[in-house]
């Protein structure tokens, strides 16, 4: 599911776009500061500034919002199987996963272990449900791949084809 997340977002994200529109607003905050020390004299400069920078906040909130609305069913599938093929089933982990015992969301409490009874709070377990395993693999495979991608690829940066939503 990662290798796919990652393809969605290479077909579907331009991020050298994103990262010109951010260089654009830091330009733009920088002029903003220099004429907001001139004083009011400058009001309609600085309206037009900002008028532009939310262009780009625009822009960027627009692509990744097509990012998630593409990415959105593709997720909400894979775990409707999951829940189908493995919903309440426990199954061995592939390495100790944490579990937290006696943790609750929405009691403050419990979330400092000198507050509570039991030691130690959080405990490794082979154990585990479907949940938990995808998060915990996805989190791991996700850390992995953008390493190799900003270390390895970055090296082939000028040899590889563009592809996706390039214009």
């Amino acid at each position: 599911m990662v290798i796919v997340s990652e393809l969605i977002k290479w077909k579907f994200f331009d991020k050298e776009k994103v990262d010109g529109h951010q260089k654009e607003m830091k330009r733009k905050q920088e002029l903003m500061k220099e004429l907001i020390k001139e004083g009011d004299k400058r009001k309609k400069e600085i309206d037009k500034l900002q008028e532009e920078m939310l262009d780009h906040t625009r822009e960027i909130l627009g692509a990744s919002n097509k990012l998630m609305f593409v990415s959105l069913p593709v997720f909400m599938v894979l775990f409707l199987v999951l829940g189908m093929l493995y919903g309440g089933k426990m199954f061995d982990a592939l390495f100790p996963l944490p579990k937290f015992e006696n943790f609750f969301l929405l009691n403050p409490l419990s979330w400092f272990s000198w507050f509570r009874l039991d030691w130690p709070p959080v405990v490794l377990t082979m154990k585990t449900g479907y949940y938990k395993a995808y998060f915990f693999s996805y989190l791991v495979s996700s850390i992995v791949i953008s390493i190799l991608r900003k270390s390895v690829w970055q090296n082939f940066k000028g040899k590889m084809p563009k592809l996706g939503n390039k214009k």
